[in-house]
């Protein structure tokens, strides 16, 4: 399966390294990020209470649904990422905002929203939307999925009680440096690799989405994982490299069949495959994981899994 990033403006070095895989054997390492590191905040549809870590809060109107997506005032917004107001910034004559997040290593991400557009911009890249920022009772609204996405949250939506859940790092941790050997090729198996690749009880295997990023130099303290306790949907975050800027951060959750990408928006959907799957506290997929190396290498590649062998590679 061939698959590149659209939007991607960067090109990464080509490197001449190929990564041969060597065995091995044990458990896997990931887990949910312990809750001490996340910040968790609560909206509920047509309410102006919320929460963030528990905490009892209130706005000055409340959230609604459009088309689809849940419009959120942009300041509660920021506050959900941990962002104050001096992190939003209006832009002229009621046109939109821009809200700007800072890193670990002090680094800014950025969105801008305007009024009327549907085009999210995050990274210098523009994402669509079904919907655009709107002013409701003198308010901007802005889709709250797209905007926190991009700039490192994941969101949750419970339809049955319309609760809303933003999800993120207290701290959101510095872009990943690429090694200098980052391989171009990888191709690992159930026998090199069984804590990667195993068994997938709906039929087949399937690939453990943090270890295998690993192994293209993505560190445990990039990745988010977490599990929504109301609806049990899981979301695995994903802090990019520098110089991969479209692909800032990556969110994939279970049971979508796609890839999500700050600026660049979402992947092409692979309808023939299995959702992501969540397993003993882990992310898995099939062949979509070559969609997430893609996007976070900032490169093309073809992805062939079969029989419990995956190949990632250049395109021949």
């Amino acid at each position: 399966m061939g698959f590149k990033l659209p939007l991607i403006r960067m090109v990464a070095p080509t490197v001449v390294l190929t990564l041969a895989a060597t065995s091995f054997i044990g458990p896997a390492s990931a887990a949910q990020t312990p809750a001490d590191q996340l910040m968790i905040s609560k909206f509920q549809i047509g309410s102006t209470a919320y929460t963030i870590n528990g905490e009892q809060r209130q706005m000055d109107v409340a959230p609604y649904l459009k088309d689809g997506r849940t419009m959120m005032p942009v300041r509660y917004t920021a506050y959900a990422m941990g962002v104050a107001d001096s992190g939003v910034t209006p832009l002229p004559n009621g046109q939109g905002a821009k809200v700007a997040r800072q890193d670990a290593a002090g680094a800014t991400d950025k969105v801008e929203l305007r009024t009327g557009n549907k085009i999210v911009s995050s990274g210098g890249i523009g994402m669509p939307d079904v919907v655009a920022p709107e002013i409701t009772s003198d308010r901007l609204f802005v889709p709250l999925r797209s905007v926190v996405q991009a700039l490192g949250d994941e969101a949750f939506y419970n339809p049955d009680t319309q609760e809303v859940t933003v999800v993120t790092w207290k701290k959101v941790p510095a872009k990943a440096k690429k090694p200098s050997n980052l391989p171009t090729s990888l191709t690992i198996s159930k026998d090199t690799h069984p804590n990667i690749i195993v068994q997938d009880p709906r039929g087949g295997w399937m690939v453990n989405v943090p270890e295998y990023l690993k192994l293209w130099g993505i560190p445990e303290q990039n990745m988010l994982y977490y599990v929504d306790p109301e609806t049990q949907q899981a979301g695995l975050l994903i802090r990019g490299f520098e110089g991969a800027e479209g692909s800032q951060f990556m969110v994939m959750y279970t049971g979508e069949k796609f890839v999500w990408f700050a600026g660049p928006g979402k992947s092409p959907s692979n309808e023939k495959a299995y959702g992501h799957y969540n397993q003993d506290e882990s992310l898995y997929t099939g062949s979509l994981v070559g969609q997430s190396v893609a996007g976070l290498t900032n490169t093309n590649n073809n992805t062939v899994f079969t029989q419990g062998t995956l190949t990632v590679r250049p395109p021949q």
